[in-house]
């Protein structure tokens, strides 16, 4: 089984490796391909756009900071919604609301593709709420 993975920050970076480890054939895209090389230093390919990495995988995570940049790499050219197999699986642990992950689950059916709104706590606080608590 192949699994992409879309989103290599601080939580999504880990989620890979931890898959990696587990011996998946990982393909990976993020904006800032730097973030991407400690798993392409241990195999997994590099694809240059989610389009791309959709055409490679049967499950595919994204772990993505908003529903603005969910929707970009879902929806947008070159995004991967309509590039993932029938009965591909779609694991979204991205910050977005729950009418957000409705809508993607629906532009994901319609295209016969299974989908799971998977949310993780744990990140780094946002820089706002740390400022807001300290004065």
């Amino acid at each position: 089984m192949k699994v992409g993975f879309i989103g290599l920050g601080i939580m999504g970076s880990r989620m890979a490796a931890n898959l990696q480890k587990q011996g998946y054939d990982l393909v990976v895209f993020n904006r800032t391909r730097p973030k991407a090389q400690p798993l392409l230093d241990q195999g997994a390919t590099f694809a240059e756009s989610p389009a791309k990495l959709a055409a490679q995988v049967d499950v595919l995570f994204t772990m993505l900071a908003h529903p603005d940049a969910v929707a970009q790499v879902a929806l947008r050219e070159n995004g991967f919604l309509s590039r993932l197999k029938p009965n591909a699986l779609w694991i979204d642990c991205s910050s977005v609301n729950p009418s957000f992950s409705k809508k993607m689950a629906t532009g994901a059916a319609t295209r016969q593709i299974r989908f799971l709104d998977a949310p993780v706590t744990g990140s780094r606080p946002w820089l706002k709420r740390q400022s807001s608590c300290s004065g």
